[in-house]
């Protein structure tokens, strides 16, 4: 892993971000988190200039208007559908990202963990079964965009472990990360908007956003290694 100036700054910019929103200057925290991502992309652009993918620099996008959506309030009704479709393109954007940036040429199911698989997507699905459930009442309105944006990253999750049990490299364990922080923020930040209304979890949505950005930009530009455990190891 490679932790230059430029990520050191990406992260100082963003928890800056996290401080203003917690002392109340939405405006100022939108700013610096725009600034940050700004920052990834460049940082992106000066490793890859050769094989630069235009689905990273559209999906960053799409996510910093949808993440100033939620720090201006996700709680205003007239911006909850924008947001959710603002997430279902990003997690759409990824996926396709992934796909066209995945070195392996085929899926060796054969490769793949099955318990280990089975019993991750079995956790993803309670999650978003007991989120619907709890918060059904509150979220009638806007019940069949919530149920896109579920499918949306679900996938995305899954491919993310697809990918990773097909080759057990450390490239490909930045998608594991990157999968556990979006299910970290799918499922904090729209609990918070709606049910619980505390800043601490709030926070704790936003964190893994910064974190799943960067784990983004660390899969594309981590090279292929050889280092991959064997096949009859227990490794996650």
């Amino acid at each position: 892993m490679e932790f230059s100036r430029l990520s050191s700054l990406y992260f100082i910019v963003n928890f800056l971000g996290l401080a203003s929103y917690w002392i109340g200057n939405s405006p100022i925290s939108i700013v610096l988190r725009s600034l940050g991502l700004g920052i990834l992309l460049y940082e992106y652009w000066k490793h890859v200039k050769e094989e630069n993918h235009l689905l990273f620099y559209l999906s960053i996008l799409v996510v910093g208007v949808g993440e100033a959506f939620i720090i201006y309030g996700y709680e205003n009704e007239h911006i909850q559908i924008p947001t959710i479709l603002l997430f279902i393109i990003y997690y759409w954007l990824t996926f396709f990202l992934f796909k066209k940036t995945n070195r392996e040429s085929t899926v060796k199911y054969n490769q793949i963990n099955w318990t280990a698989f089975i019993l991750i997507l079995l956790l993803i699905g309670y999650l978003a079964i007991s989120f619907v459930g709890m918060m059904y009442k509150e979220i009638l309105d806007t019940l069949p965009f919530i149920i896109g944006s579920i499918i949306s990253f679900v996938s995305l999750c899954i491919y993310c472990f697809v990918i990773y049990f097909n080759k057990r490299s450390f490239r490909n364990f930045w998608l594991v990360l990157f999968a556990t922080t979006i299910i970290l923020a799918q499922s904090t930040i729209p609990l918070e908007a709606l049910y619980f209304h505390s800043i601490h979890i709030k926070t704790l949505g936003f964190v893994a956003e910064i974190l799943g950005h960067y784990f983004v930009f660390q899969y594309l530009i981590t090279p292929e290694q050889e280092i991959v455990l064997e096949k009859n190891s227990n490794y996650l």
